[in-house]
């Protein structure tokens, strides 16, 4: 994990501590379930990863690139 206000790292840990919870309890089909999370990142030190289950169309990201706009509007409409 980056923070570019090292004053402010316990607080980022915190938050994402709270938001990785309420994540965990989530269970409704449209959300990836959380498995866990892992910093083991060889070299890059303060890394936090997500785990969840490949999901067929991939990322989130690689998932909205391939959409029309239309379609991208609905989802978030």
């Amino acid at each position: 994990m980056h923070v570019e206000d090292s004053s402010r790292v316990d607080e980022v840990k915190k938050n994402l501590k709270r938001e990785l919870a309420a994540w965990r309890r989530l269970s409704h089909p449209n959300i990836a379930s959380l498995l866990g999370t892992t910093t083991d990142f060889g070299h890059l030190e303060g890394m936090v990863g997500m785990v969840s289950l490949w999901m067929k169309n991939g990322s989130l990201y690689a998932y909205m690139g391939n959409r029309d706009v239309d379609d991208v509007r609905r989802l978030f409409g």
